[in-house]
Order: C-alpha cells, then sequence, then structure tokens
C-alpha cells in the first residue's frame, strides 16, 4: 500500500502543474473529444459491435504475436498471485475506458504498453530458468528485427508481420515540396512585426496544422496556429488552405465543408488567394 500510495505522489506531483489551471475545463473537453467530435469524425457508435471490438482486434498488430502471447501469459500468472492482483485491477479502469468511449486511436492506449510490459514480465518470470533464457533470446531478436523494419525497413515490414508489429511501417523520404516555409514567410509578410493568429484548414498527412506548428516552434516565429474553426473565422487572421484532398475521411468533414464554403462565395466569408 505504501509503494502505491508513492507511486500516486509521484504522478500527482508531475501531473498538477500541467493539468491543475485546466481542471475547470478538462471534463468538457474531455466529453467533447470522446463522443461529439468523434462522432462527427464517423467513428462507430460507443457500444457498437466495431466500436468495442476496436482494441482487441489491434493487440496483435500493435503488440506483436510473441508479445502477445507472453502478456496473456502474464495476465494467468499474476492471477494466481494475490498480492499481484493490484496491477491487473489498476490497469483494468484504463483499458475500460478507452474501450467504452466512442474515439479510438492507437496512441491514446501507448500509455497502457509499460503496464503490459510488466504483465509479460511477470509471467516469464514464473517459467523455469532454461525457458525464461529462450523467451529472452527470443524477445532481443524479435524487437531487434521490429526496430529495423520500422526505421530502415529491414527486413521489409510485410514479411515479419503478424509475428513483428505491424503498426509501424516504414517509408522512404518524400521529396516533394509542399512550400511551408513560402506559406509562412508571405503570411510574416502581410502580418508585419506583431505576428498574427492562423488557422490551417486541411487536415493531410504533409499539409496540416502539425506540419506548420512545427516549423513555427523550430523557427521561433511569432505566429499562433490554430485547427480549422467550428462556425465561422473569428478570431484568425489568415487561413491556410488547401484545394483537392483534404485529408483521411475520418478527419476531413470539417475542412470539407469549411472549403464548400469557402469556394461557393457564402456571405461575409473572403474567397481563398494564392
Amino acid at each position: 500500500m505504501m509503494h502505491l500510495l508513492a507511486a500516486l505522489g509521484v504522478a500527482a506531483a508531475i501531473a498538477l502543474p500541467w493539468y491543475g489551471p485546466r481542471l475547470v475545463g478538462l471534463p468538457a473537453q474531455i466529453i467533447n473529444r470522446s463522443f461529439k467530435q468523434a462522432a462527427e469524425s464517423g467513428h462507430a457508435p460507443a457500444f457498437s459491435g466495431s466500436s468495442l471490438l476496436f482494441y482487441p482486434q489491434w493487440i496483435i498488430p500493435q503488440w506483436g504475436l510473441l508479445a502477445t502471447a507472453l502478456l496473456l501469459w502474464g495476465i494467468v500468472a499474476l492471477a494466481r498471485r494475490p498480492r499481484a492482483r493490484g496491477l491487473l485491477w489498476a490497469a483494468l479502469a484504463p483499458c475500460l475506458i478507452f474501450v467504452l468511449i466512442q474515439n479510438k486511436n492507437l496512441r491514446y492506449t501507448l500509455p497502457l504498453l509499460p503496464a503490459a510490459a510488466l504483465v509479460t514480465a511477470a509471467g516469464v518470470s514464473a517459467l523455469s530458468p532454461r525457458a525464461r533464457r529462450g523467451l529472452g533470446w527470443a524477445c532481443a531478436i524479435v524487437g531487434v528485427a521490429q526496430v529495423g523494419s520500422a526505421a530502415f525497413a529491414l527486413p521489409p515490414p510485410a514479411r515479419l508481420a503478424p509475428i513483428v508489429s505491424s503498426v509501424a511501417f516504414s517509408w522512404p523520404p518524400d521529396g516533394r515540396d509542399w512550400h511551408h516555409r513560402e506559406i509562412l514567410d508571405a503570411i510574416l509578410r502581410a502580418a508585419g512585426p506583431g505576428g498574427a493568429r492562423v488557422a490551417v484548414v486541411p487536415n493531410d498527412n504533409f499539409f496540416s496544422v502539425s506540419n506548420f506548428r512545427y516549423e513555427v516552434t523550430r523557427d521561433r516565429l511569432p505566429l499562433r496556429l490554430s485547427r480549422a474553426w467550428e462556425q465561422a473565422p473569428l478570431g484568425v487572421d489568415f487561413a491556410i488552405v488547401k484545394t483537392g484532398d483534404q485529408g483521411p475521411d475520418a478527419a476531413s468533414a470539417k475542412p470539407d465543408r469549411i472549403m464548400a464554403a469557402l469556394e461557393g462565395g457564402t456571405r461575409g466569408w473572403p474567397r481563398p488567394t494564392r
């Protein structure tokens, strides 16, 4: 119990400086992102079969076949140890929350992977020394193959799935020029020394608010970036738009509506310029 209280105290000390001032608006943000925005993005209803089975279907691609088998054995091994069952119960609550909310994304479950690793290690420790050595070498070999496959495409990911996680894929560098620097320079010239508030409408993989925010932060530019607006572009000095594809279908509904309004000449909205 003392170890659990100490862990909770350390977690609170780390979290309070960031989450403390935001506690008032945080519940509404969590509800909106978990359900309202998920429905707008086309996610399946919260208690539908496809929603409830989303994370179970992705266990092997996210965790790997060998690690998944060891994880299941670790759950069985820990269930036989009364003093260790608290770890399983502590991980059960966030697992249920992620399964029940409508918004689904594999990155949300990344904080659970360390807990899964501990459960897996507990299962391995319950085996004989000879079996532990063999599994240790197997995990090391699979881990090296997984890192090489994701970082360097050696060996190719298609040859390793599903033994090695197939969530991370390797792509060669994209040589296309998306003109991020030119766009930001044009905004800076028009905005003047005071900077500006810039909304990035598209959510394309290479042309989104994340891409521009990275360059603004890296170069310390006096620009404040945000995603596309909800109703009307209030408080927006400049908007970065894109013709054609606005991004993946699950996240392009809002950019598509905005581009249709801009190109259709909605009253009170300016027409986009180059």
